[in-house]
């Protein structure tokens, strides 16, 4: 078994032993979709990679409650709802179902948990109020805001309150630029009523606030996308300071960008691919894509990479077809139990797919040698299973008889029926 694992630590830029705050269980939140527009290949990212990371820890016997949100309170949606003239409801519905249809389609497993924001709100309310009484926010015309300089700002990215770069805002009643938005006065779009008039929470309000109602503490990791470093999960560790004292989270991992011909996919830029645009047939080929990479590189996305990537999951496939039918007349030697901890120990020193997928590559090559294929075969399938890739082991017996007509010519020298059933094999798929 394992002796350690080890996560980056954003902060420091090292790695630091992983310890659950309780004994065998794990809580991880990441942050989900702003549900205004189609899921894309970069949404898809953490869905896969957060996958993979749950199997692995519930492989090491720990309980893992993985919870994702759905952010369906923003301005976004508002404009969206301008834009095709149906209320942001509909607007937050219809793009929170492809969200699920999307985690269904990467044939990757739901979250435990997956809170919309707008179920929350009177925590919100609750939570800002306490705030302000703590002297943490103040009011101004416009909404209420935090005041940063009240915590030790700065904590996850290194950015110091005192010097960050000034944005520009209309409200100009606030004590300090930088301040940012826990609550904002509206009468337009959806709107709640409050001690403070009707309003909206902000968006570092709602995760906040989620992961204080639902983890009741703190978080052991808390993921999501680079971009979400600073300042959104900044701003949320200064909330949750301030409101409980503690940190949010003991862990954090933030996922690399997934670009779309060398630019930044995003949904702004209208410069993205659709996960429901993604052939079905290329699902798998895009998640050994994803986990080829280490989760925190950037990834630089195209379609010929992503045929690439099926050309090699094809020839992998080929080859465990072919390993099955050899295996078909030596069961005695089809071992089932295989040694866990080398790949363990990869995945172990934050979460090192590539060096995986590397033992993938080797382990296609003793495919091809007898006498160590069977010690191997098993290894190959539970790694595609923590990869969340769907191997085919499964042969016709009509296959199976024709494999063994085959290996009988060649025994008998019998090279014109040898080279014939050859041919209908490589037919098949299996040479």
């Amino acid at each position: 078994m394992i002796k350690k694992i080890q996560i980056y630590n954003p902060n420091n830029r090292k790695l630091e032993e992983f310890n659950s705050i309780e004994e065998n269980k794990i809580n991880i939140y990441v942050c989900g979709p702003t549900v205004y527009d189609h899921i894309h290949l970069g949404n898809a990212r953490p869905i896969i990679f957060f996958d993979f990371v749950k199997k692995f820890f519930e492989d090491l016997n720990y309980e893992v409650n993985l919870v994702s949100n759905i952010t369906d309170i923003d301005d976004k949606i508002i404009n969206r709802s301008i834009e095709e003239q149906i209320s942001e409801k509909e607007i937050s519905e219809k793009y929170t179902k492809e969200y699920i249809n999307s985690l269904d389609y990467l044939r990757c497993r739901r979250p435990d948990l997956i809170p919309k924001a707008t179920d929350y709100v009177d925590s919100m309310i609750n939570f800002i109020q306490e705030l302000k009484t703590n002297n943490y926010v103040y009011e101004t015309k416009q909404g209420l805001y935090f005041r940063i300089n009240s915590v030790d700002y700065g904590v996850l990215s290194n950015q110091k309150a005192n010097r960050l770069i000034s944005k520009k805002n209309q409200d100009f009643e606030k004590e300090n630029e930088r301040d940012f938005s826990v609550w904002k006065k509206t009468e337009v779009g959806l709107k709640f009523d409050s001690p403070w008039g009707e309003g909206r929470p902000g968006w570092h309000t709602e995760c906040a606030v989620m992961n204080h109602k639902i983890f009741n503490g703190q978080l052991d990791i808390h993921g999501g996308g680079n971009d979400l470093k600073f300042p959104h999960h900044e701003n949320e560790i200064a909330l949750i300071k301030a409101f409980t004292g503690k940190k949010l989270s003991n862990y954090w991992i933030h996922n690399g960008r997934l670009d779309f011909n060398n630019v930044k996919m995003s949904k702004s830029k209208k410069n993205f691919v659709r996960v429901a645009d993604l052939p079905k047939e290329k699902v798998d080929a895009f998640k050994f894509l994803i986990l080829s990479h280490h989760y925190r590189s950037p990834i630089n996305y195209s379609e010929k990479l992503l045929n690439e990537y099926d050309k090699i999951l094809q020839n992998i496939s080929k080859k465990i077809r072919f390993a099955t039918l050899k295996m078909s007349k030596k069961r005695d030697k089809f071992l089932k139990e295989f040694d866990k901890a080398p790949v363990l120990d990869m995945i172990s020193k934050d979460f090192d797919t590539p060096n995986i997928v590397t033992r993938v590559y080797n382990i296609i090559k003793k495919i091809d040698i007898e006498e160590n294929y069977f010690s191997v075969f098993h290894e190959l399938i539970w790694i595609f299973y923590l990869f969340g890739i769907r191997i085919n082991t499964e042969v016709p017996r009509k296959d199976i008889s024709l494999y063994e007509e085959w290996v009988e010519a060649r025994e008998k020298k019998d090279y014109e029926t040898a080279d014939r059933l050859r041919n209908k094999l490589m037919g098949k798929g299996y040479l």
